[in-house]
């Protein structure tokens, strides 16, 4: 299933299917289950907080950061070293209630 914005303008909702169980989600109750599955799987046992996203580009925007090249910073709170791939974060999100 799908969604998006039309082209009149109007928001069509995107849905995602439990096949198991045969249950609707809305993305924002997918990605609610996502956060959650997220929190409980990272090292810190929680989810980033915009703050920190921002404290990251600072750094990146200041001279402490001028030694810094070619490198990928992670604010995830571990996440991206916890998950195999999408396709089990997936499965773990659609198992949280």
């Amino acid at each position: 299933m799908g969604g998006g914005i039309r082209k009149d303008g109007k928001k069509v909702f995107w849905q995602a299917r439990n096949n198991a169980s045969g249950a609707h989600f809305s993305l924002e109750e997918k990605f609610s289950k996502m956060l959650k599955a997220a929190a409980a799987r990272s090292p810190l046992k929680r989810n980033v907080a915009l703050e920190e996203v921002g404290n990251a580009g600072l750094y990146l925007a200041s001279d402490l950061s001028k030694g810094t090249t070619g490198e990928v910073i992670y604010v995830d709170c571990g996440c991206h070293s916890a998950y195999a791939s999408s396709e089990e974060m997936d499965i773990l999100a659609n198992n949280i209630e």
